[in-house]
């Protein structure tokens, strides 16, 4: 008949995805990714990518208000920490809120996929924790970074359980005729 096949149209979905990524063009990447969540929703990975770019997206406009505040990578507050940092905290909330939201509910459903899945964990974790700069108490900012550490040590244990598994399976061998 002439047209590509489902899977066909399903890869070539995932390719531009994937190759606009790897150019850097997050809208146009989001876009792509979302077209393959249309073609197959348990996607885990188009679920995982749309929260790596809401994170990519955010990122230098938090690390330039963590600078202009004077603030160290380490500092462990909000931005909202004074007058100037409530204003840029407020201007960054308006702007990147929704979209951290989202990156953190598109990682919980790559998690509902596979709830082993450490790099979604390990995202969840930088969401969380970036969000985090934008809370308007440290209460709050606390309460967001214990939850961030809770995901991190999450995909700790994933990567680990993952890393044992592996290792078994090398010592194991292959599996022996009977063994099928």
């Amino acid at each position: 008949n002439g047209q590509p096949s489902a899977r066909d149209r399903h890869l070539a979905t995932q390719s531009l995805a994937s190759l606009w990524y790897l150019a850097k063009d997050l809208p146009t990447a989001a876009e792509w990714n979302k077209r393959v969540l249309d073609l197959d929703p348990n996607n885990k990975e188009a679920y995982y990518t749309l929260g790596v770019l809401a994170w990519l997206n955010f990122l230098p406009a938090d690390r330039a208000a963590r600078s202009e505040l004077g603030m160290t990578p380490q500092q462990q507050s909000p931005l909202a920490a004074d007058a100037k940092g409530k204003t840029l905290a407020s201007d960054l909330k308006a702007k990147y809120w929704q979209s951290l939201t989202e990156g953190i509910d598109d990682e919980t459903k790559a998690l509902a996929i596979d709830p082993q899945y450490e790099n979604a964990m390990s995202y969840q974790n930088l969401l969380i924790r970036y969000r985090a700069d934008l809370d308007d108490t440290q209460e709050a900012y606390n309460a967001d970074i214990r939850e961030a550490d809770a995901w991190m040590g999450k995909a700790l244990a994933a990567m680990k359980a993952k890393t044992a598994k592996n290792v078994a399976a090398s010592e194991a061998g292959p599996p022996t005729p009977s063994q099928h």
